[in-house]
């Protein structure tokens, strides 16, 4: 038998702390300012431009990639092609969009109780 999920069916049946509860509402005011903020950079055109500039980077840094020879550069390149990869507002946004899920989940239990 695992007690290990019954010890975490205690905590979880254990109210939060109103500190806790204070700082999970502030957590949440802050992830949906950032949210709000993100929306609109996505639907503006100077976040569209910005994005197709990055987006011919990226694919000039792709086709350099594919023709250098000179490992160092290589990597280099590897490298700037990752951290650009990652660059993407919209992945962003979810991430934000799932923490508030997660941060009403938990006051949602709290008022419940």
């Amino acid at each position: 038998m695992n007690n290990s999920l019954m010890h975490i069916e205690e905590i979880l049946d254990e109210p939060l702390p109103e500190e806790r509860i204070a700082h999970l509402r502030t957590r949440q005011q802050h992830s949906l300012q950032v949210l709000s903020s993100i929306d609109a950079l996505l639907r503006s055109n100077h976040w569209k431009t910005v994005e197709a500039e990055l987006l011919d980077k990226l694919a000039i840094m792709k086709r350099q990639l594919v023709s250098e020879k000179d490992t160092t550069e290589m990597f280099r390149l590897q490298g700037k092609i990752s951290y650009g990869e990652k660059f993407d507002l919209a992945n962003l946004a979810k991430q934000y969009r799932l923490e508030l899920e997660g941060i009403k989940k938990q006051l949602h239990a709290t008022n419940q109780e």
